[in-house]
């Protein structure tokens, strides 16, 4: 009898720790997986009912347009949009702009070296004098990039009244991109590239994107796939882990459809700038998460590299892993990207590409391994593309 009642306690002790180990994994699985049931249910409690509403009434109004789109081919020839903006306010905000400037250099730089067509690039600013700046960068170019660039006449950076306030919130001019269908109020389609991006492959390969868009897409965004991780952000994103707004796929027409103000005034008027520290970043993920999710056409996460995917050593962008990248979102205080920019940077337009490619892999073969240089095969997934083109490889 001792022993039966030993033996009988012996197994519901055990049945107890099985039971206690089970729901510990399953705690961990809710808490750490993006795709987590518990993910889910946030993002329904924190979109503002309002924004799904409005998406649903507009819907068939987004549809009209796509036909009318597909009765022309409105993505003919590649255009791109960038926002430059100087402060005048202080001598370390003049600085600030040079240092914008260099980076468009290398933007424009990387488009003309890769492209094989003419791209058309369409630049919003604060002044006239910004725009001049600009456009003379390619003023003494080689003829054959000088041609390959043209510039549309400047466009006036706007803000609707009611969100002019935002103007300063992260840096000057930067929710500009969130007002771009009323700044080229007369264009269908574009793409949208913050300034500290690099082509590593040709920029009409981008372009040809727009026309993997379906009926309801309007927008064509990038995941992030690191930096919104659940349950950690107080607001809803798009996905499981967010976009990064530094590409955006544009297209106008639709765009003019869709409760576009309307949501952005219900998301400010919900969360307010003080919990988004990237306000257009942030505005963008709410106003496409939960079932607006069905409006996004998701691009490649190689046409938006950037140090969140490979930071901790994990290289994390399978595009990337497999085609190369495409677009360096090139933060210059990664080891790897600064690397990319100075051999970008010191490349002389006169000289044969094949100094470049030396030049890349001079500078990348330095002996650093925090963050993205722990990878090993990283130089390869950051030029590969880029060699490919030009039948380079080794």
């Amino acid at each position: 009898m001792i022993r039966y009642c030993t033996l009988a306690f012996f197994i519901r002790a055990m049945k107890i720790r099985v039971f206690c180990l089970v729901l510990s994994l399953l705690c961990l699985f809710f808490l750490w997986r993006p795709d987590y049931v518990h993910y889910k249910a946030l993002q329904e409690s924190k979109v503002p009912a309002q924004i799904d509403h409005n998406i649903d009434q507009i819907e068939h109004n987004i549809s009209e347009t796509v036909l009318t789109n597909n009765d022309r081919d409105v993505y003919a020839k590649p255009q791109f949009a960038i926002v430059a903006c100087r402060d005048e306010s202080s001598p370390s905000a003049k600085k600030g702009f040079q240092q914008h400037l260099g980076r468009i250099t290398i933007l424009l730089k990387s488009a003309a070296i890769l492209t094989g067509t003419t791209l058309t690039f369409n630049i919003a600013s604060n002044s006239e004098a910004v725009y001049e700046e600009v456009v003379n960068i390619v003023k003494e170019w080689p003829l054959q990039y000088k041609n390959r660039l043209v510039f549309n006449p400047r466009r006036e950076i706007f803000y609707p009244e009611e969100f002019e306030y935002i103007n300063e919130h992260y840096k000057l001019c930067s929710a500009a991109k969130l007002f771009l269908k009323d700044v080229f109020h007369d264009m269908d389609s574009l793409i949208f590239l913050d300034t500290d991006m690099i082509f590593m492959q040709p920029p009409e390969d981008l372009w040809k994107e727009f026309k993997n868009f379906e009926t309801r897409n309007v927008i064509g965004l990038i995941p992030h796939l690191h930096h919104y991780n659940p349950p950690f952000n107080d607001f809803p994103v798009y996905g499981f882990t967010g976009i990064n707004s530094g590409v955006l796929l544009l297209n106008l027409t639709r765009i003019r459809k869709f409760p576009w103000n309307d949501s952005i005034r219900d998301t400010l008027s919900k969360y307010k700038l003080k919990v988004l520290k990237y306000s257009d970043q942030e505005i963008i993920n709410i106003m496409f998460s939960r079932n607006n999710e069905k409006y996004v056409y998701e691009v490649g996460c190689e046409w938006n590299y950037g140090r969140w995917l490979c930071f901790h050593g994990r290289q994390i962008c399978s595009g990337a892993a497999s085609r190369g990248v495409a677009l360096l979102h090139a933060k210059g205080d990664q080891p790897k990207m600064k690397d990319l920019i100075r051999a970008w940077r010191e490349f002389d337009m006169n000289s044969p590409i094949q100094d470049l490619v030396s030049m890349m892999d001079k500078y990348l073969a330095n002996p650093e391994k925090r963050q993205c240089g722990e990878i090993e095969n990283i130089n390869d997934i950051l030029t590969k593309g880029f060699k490919r083109h030009f039948n380079l490889e080794e």
